[in-house]
């Protein structure tokens, strides 16, 4: 299969050598958005799934390279699964081929402990505001 790379570059980014690490890595075609922050549109990760065939192989140099947060990572993952694209990611030494059900696993784990935190923080915000306030805080009623 033939292997495409993408890496979407910050400022301070060696972008000919990230180029020059995924072309070593077998990628015969690498994508790259340079300089564009997290929020910006990556036309090229765009033009990199449209190029994927079945088998893949997507490879980046790091996870950092190719995702905006954790959920856009997991969406990604299943995306490439549902397509039968393999990614990997050179410096974390991640493979679907090899451990794609448990980088599944661990990334959606990470989602759920990162929303569970950011109720745990909010809960405490509120609470300690209202002893500020010198109030009781109010229990949180979960929105259905």
């Amino acid at each position: 299969m033939t292997a495409i790379g993408y890496a979407r570059t910050r400022t301070g980014d060696d972008t000919a050598a990230i180029r020059a690490e995924l072309t070593a890595a077998g990628c015969v075609a690498v994508y790259c958005d340079e300089q564009v922050s997290m929020r910006a549109d990556w036309p090229q990760l765009d033009r990199t799934l449209a190029a994927l065939a079945t088998g893949g192989p997507l490879i980046v140099c790091r996870l950092i390279h190719i995702s905006r947060s954790l959920e856009h990572l997991a969406d990604l993952l299943t995306t490439l699964d549902r397509r039968g694209v393999r990614f990997r990611a050179l410096h974390e030494q991640l493979d679907t081929a090899e451990h794609g059900e448990l980088l599944r696993q661990v990334t959606h784990g990470l989602i759920d402990a990162r929303h569970a935190w950011r109720s745990e923080a909010t809960r405490e915000g509120l609470a300690t505001a209202a002893r500020h306030l010198g109030q009781e805080p109010a229990p949180l009623v979960r929105q259905p």
